[in-house]
């Protein structure tokens, strides 16, 4: 079956080009008394002023739109299908068609955004859940900023690892704010990083990869001399460049696309004027 429909797809396409960046909103809304309406009107009024002019995926204004009903009414439609698809055959398909519309039109908003905010909780939030976990480290790899006003100790054990597997293992921009005007802030001071962050970072992970199988040609590490071949002056300036592609790598974590492609840029400079020099070491010229 067709996953998202033409006029949603064209729904969230105009109004991503309706801003300078596009965003995400994802939490709860099944469990929420406002249905998670309130802090998404916050945040979205925000981020949509001079200098970001950002506009978001909210599900609680598209989804609405698009089944032209009311949150409370939507919510209680939804409520009617599934009680009835338990238990009769013929419901069941009409609610997996229902749902399966508003799944995928969700997904497809969260696969054209430049960034996501998630307000997680307490709250189950199945749906958030999935979004997360693709978007910060599976799949998409894009800034994501968790806003989060309970107690830290409360913040579940799964999704903060999974945040921080992002981060550490994949250089992702993965960051926890307890207010939303912190994460407005945030946002409004990196634009231009989540703006270009896609072709940043895909040059800054590709010059890593560079960087591994050149240590690799030369049997180097940066923890110790495996293979004594390297003199002492290439395996300084080896570590010149192991010190300079961790701060291209910090500047991802931070939000600072622009920084880490220039620096990136610079490893690569630093391995292609060695490489010479190491191969003039390994075949010099005949007197």
């Amino acid at each position: 079956m067709q996953k998202v429909k033409w006029e949603d797809k064209l729904i969230v396409d105009e109004l991503k080009a309706k801003g300078d960046i596009f965003g995400y909103e994802g939490g709860a809304i099944q469990y929420e008394e406002d249905y998670g309406v309130d802090w998404r009107k916050v945040l979205s009024a925000g981020v949509a002023q001079p200098p970001t002019n950002s506009t978001m995926f909210d599900p609680t204004l598209i989804e609405p739109q698009i089944f032209n009903i009311s949150m409370e009414g939507w919510d209680e439609q939804k409520r009617q299908l599934k009680r009835q698809a338990l238990t009769n055959p013929k419901r069941e398909e009409e609610f997996y068609r229902y749902m399966s519309r508003v799944v995928h039109l969700d997904l497809y908003g969260l696969s054209q955004c430049h960034y996501a905010v998630f307000r997680l909780s307490q709250q189950r939030t199945h749906g958030t859940t999935e979004e997360y976990v693709k978007f910060v480290l599976e799949v998409y790899k894009r800034p994501t900023f968790v806003f989060y006003d309970d107690d830290m100790e409360y913040y579940s054990d799964w999704m903060y690892q999974r945040g921080l597997e992002a981060k550490r293992d994949y250089y992702v921009c993965f960051k926890i704010f307890p207010t939303i005007k912190k994460v407005v802030q945030f946002i409004r001071e990196h634009k231009e990083d989540i703006l270009h962050w896609d072709k940043n970072y895909e040059y800054t992970t590709e010059v890593i990869r560079k960087w591994r199988a050149f240590c690799r040609e030369l049997r180097w590490s940066n923890r110790r001399k495996i293979f004594p071949g390297v003199s002492e002056a290439i395996d300084v300036k080896l570590r010149e460049i192991y010190t300079l592609l961790q701060e291209a790598k910090e500047h991802l974590r931070n939000c600072e696309s622009i920084q880490a492609a220039e620096t990136s840029e610079q490893v690569l400079k630093e391995m292609t004027l060695l490489r010479r020099k190491f191969q003039k070491e390994k075949n010099p010229k005949a007197p």
